[in-house]
């Protein structure tokens, strides 16, 4: 089975998320659905964090977003008494995750902040049958690491279908999951990281980290349509746009006399932002999806403050059935 088990135990002041993201055949929408149990940009799980040790499923949420019109984000915050797991189902409060075969289910059913209105709506995902190695990103020795990111499905066909709002499309999405014993800041300053789905029906996905004593690294990884993994060359660099307005740098790697078009900005956070941008190499279009990510600036105490007004916490049990 290509997904990490939804039962795998999460430390202490540690963290798992499941992510997804997929942009429409029309271009037009664009959704990113992501699991944590550990929640990693949670202000109540850091300041907790700062007191004593604390079980990760004590904060856990599952983040919705869509991106075009309509646009909805979501973010509730739960305690473990709104989280149930099994081999195959991950269910934070009415929303879940949940392998059918293989297929990915995930359903959506949130309250979107700021419009406080309800999101209903499915999306099922086509996994491939492989399985791909988890990648170490705090060290090139996994027997070391603290911090891991895995594949699930580099380039998947989706279906998307929400009844509130009404919003139907299919399109190409992309799956992974990440891991870690330890806060993300306690080990990196920022990552940038991004995937890249080619005309050929492959993917890139290249990871740039910089850890807490200023050290930079790079991994450059190309996923055959096959799942076949291989080094990929991307060594210009390209300085993009800060976003609009808390100014967050972002930049990126492409191959040589590759050109960068049709930059639309997602997410624009005090700490983070998510972009995608077509990329054109020798005629040959490919789709990125791109974030920037600065955890010194969330470790502020200021930014920490913002973030309740995002991401809400709600501790009464709330299961699916």
């Amino acid at each position: 089975m290509p997904v990490p088990s939804f039962t795998d135990a999460v430390p202490d002041n540690g963290y798992r998320w499941w992510y997804l993201d997929a942009i429409s055949d029309d271009e037009q929408h664009a959704i990113t659905v992501i699991a944590f149990i550990g929640s990693v940009f949670s202000p109540y799980y850091a300041r907790a964090r700062k007191r004593q040790n604390t079980p990760a499923n004590q904060h856990c949420a599952i983040n919705a977003a869509l991106y075009g019109k309509p646009w909805r984000w979501c973010m509730t915050e739960r305690g473990a008494n709104s989280l149930k797991t099994s081999e195959h189902q991950l269910s934070v409060g009415k929303s879940q995750f949940q392998l059918d075969g293989n297929t990915l289910r995930v359903t959506i059913d949130e309250i979107s902040t700021p419009t406080l209105s309800r999101v209903r709506g499915e999306i099922n995902i086509e996994l491939p049958a492989y399985d791909l190695e988890a990648v170490p990103l705090d060290s090139e020795d996994p027997t070391n690491a603290q911090h891991f990111w895995q594949p699930i499905a580099p380039r998947a066909k989706v279906s998307v279908a929400f009844s509130k709002p009404h919003l139907r499309w299919q399109g190409e999405a992309y799956v992974d999951s990440n891991y870690g014993t330890v806060p993300l800041e306690s080990s990196f300053k920022s990552w940038v990281w991004s995937r890249t789905h080619g005309a050929d029906n492959s993917t890139t996905v290249l990871y740039d980290v910089t850890d807490i004593h200023g050290v930079h690294s790079r991994r450059n990884l190309h996923y055959a349509a096959n799942g076949q993994r291989t080094e990929c060359v991307a060594d210009e660099h390209v300085k993009l746009p800060p976003t609009r307005y808390w100014r967050i740098a972002r930049d990126t790697r492409t191959k040589r006399n590759a050109q960068i078009s049709k930059l639309q900005t997602l997410e624009d956070t005090p700490f983070y932002s998510r972009s995608r941008f077509v990329e054109q190499n020798a005629g040959v279009l490919s789709h990125t999806v791109h974030e920037s990510l600065y955890l010194q600036r969330f470790d502020k105490a200021w930014v920490r403050t913002l973030l309740p007004f995002r991401m809400p916490r709600n501790l009464r049990t709330v299961l699916i059935d």
